[in-house]
């Protein structure tokens, strides 16, 4: 488990707590945040979250780097110890407020921009860690775009960063609203930007606006009149990943509507905890701060952590051999069925941790196995252990996993725990090689993928 200090924005030059805890066990240590981001793979900063321990003080190291290691290897810090030595992370980034509650898992770093972030480096914002973008593409209607819209979008697709689109509303009516909607299709329509090109949503930014001569709604009815005109004209346009993005106060006062309530998956509440629980989808977005520094962007710019409520599993392609961990039970599952990973994942607890590696279609079988007593599985490339655990030991024979390549390819490696009787597999032989150093029983290569 890592923690990390979210009451205040974070400077990369500035001291951070980080938490190192293993079941009982918790360490603190002050050292940069800067040091986190420049591991490999990096830790963004604006995904260090807060744990407060009151009892225990932070322990200030001049080099810090030799004992995160140390450390991790002895409290089995799992998730530090790949960040360390440069193994591909596998498990999903999770996101929590201040007292500890999840917010989201699958989390991902998202800045928003507009003119007031002038001329944005996009290659310096990637390699900071930021994962997506919502580019405002204007305000109100019929006043063109954004002064740097057609940049961002363009940045971002070269990049290859996911993004989604905002329009900062003006509107005091259903028909200014349906004005709005109109404007910002022929908007996107210039920009060439389609529904199939945006990974994130098309936001709906409902905020108490001030503007000469008129008055700013002030009641739900009005507003469920604005939003239902906005999503009517974009909806007939193909666009339909539509959300309303707005800040908690606002969405309890004058956006206290059930239809706004079940359009809402982006909201802002500064600070290290969210109030607002309402929201429909299982995706969602939380805007934390307003103050965050980004190299790249040279003044301040709002971050964001979005994800899942509830882990989902997204389907690979055939061949694939997907690896699932049960916090529970404290062990990993292997499985090349899509189906049995999303009901695993989906109805189970399983969390999933990605694609383990391809298998071939045919080849040499590799077997499953299950014990109901120590309630584990094992796979094998050897039809004399498959028998011999099957036939002597207990264990039930469930078939053909997947199949081996008899020609070579990627080792997958295997290892046994004997205090809770796992077999753990995986294709990185530095990951192998972490867990061998940490007591587990190294066995060689398993197969080949």
């Amino acid at each position: 488990m890592i923690r990390a200090n979210l009451t205040s924005p974070v400077s990369l030059t500035s001291p951070i707590s980080l938490i190192l805890q293993h079941r009982r066990i918790q360490v603190m240590l002050s050292i940069p945040a800067k040091l986190l981001t420049q591991m490999k793979p990096p830790i963004p900063a604006m995904f260090l979250t807060l744990v407060t321990l009151q009892t225990v003080q932070p322990l200030r190291v001049a080099r810090p780097r030799p004992l995160l290691r140390a450390l991790c290897d002895l409290l089995h810090c799992r998730t530090m110890n790949m960040a360390l030595t440069g193994v591909p992370t596998t498990v999903p980034q999770r996101f929590f407020d201040a007292s500890n509650s999840l917010f989201v898992q699958q989390a991902k770093g998202v800045i928003d921009v507009s003119a007031w972030q002038g001329t944005v480096d996009w290659q310096a914002v990637k390699n900071s860690g930021v994962e997506g973008a919502i580019i405002r593409i204007a305000y109100g209607w019929d006043n063109g775009f954004d002064n740097q819209a057609l940049r961002n979008i363009s940045e971002c697709r070269r990049l290859g960063i996911p993004f989604g689109i905002y329009l900062y509303s003006y509107a005091y009516d259903a028909n200014t609203g349906a004005a709005e909607g109109s404007s910002l299709v022929n908007l996107l329509q210039k920009a060439g930007v389609s529904s199939s090109d945006l990974g994130y949503p098309v936001y709906y930014d409902l905020e108490r606006w001030t503007w000469t001569g008129h008055e700013v709604p002030n009641d739900p009815g009005t507003y469920d009149g604005i939003v239902n005109a906005w999503y009517g004209r974009l909806q007939s346009a193909g666009y339909n990943n539509l959300a309303v993005y707005s800040y908690t106060s606002y969405l309890n006062t004058a956006l206290n509507s059930g239809n706004i309530h079940s359009k809402t998956r982006w909201v802002a509440q500064y600070g290290s905890s969210m109030g607002y629980t309402a929201f429909p989808t299982n995706d969602r977005g939380w805007q934390y701060t307003s103050k965050g520094r980004v190299n790249g962007i040279s003044g301040t710019v709002d971050l964001s952590a979005f994800g899942n409520k509830t882990s989902t599993a997204p389907v690979g392609a055939t061949g694939s051999v997907y690896r699932l961990y049960h916090p529970g039970i404290r062990v990993h599952h292997y499985t090349a069925d899509a189906h049995e990973m999303s009901v695993l994942v989906n109805q189970r607890g399983w969390v999933y941790e990605g694609i383990m590696f391809k298998t071939p279609t045919s080849g040499q079988p590799v077997y499953r196995l299950y014990h109901p007593g120590i309630k584990q599985h094992v796979f094998t490339l050897s039809q004399h252990e498959r028998n011999v655990l099957s036939k002597q030991r207990g264990w039930i024979y469930e078939g053909v996993a997947w199949h081996s390549n008899p020609n070579g390819g990627t080792a997958v490696y295997r290892l046994y725990n004997g205090s809770n009787y796992e077999h753990f597999y995986t294709s990185n032989r530095n990951e192998y090689n972490i867990r061998g150093s940490q007591g587990w029983t190294k066995e060689g290569i398993a197969w080949r993928s």
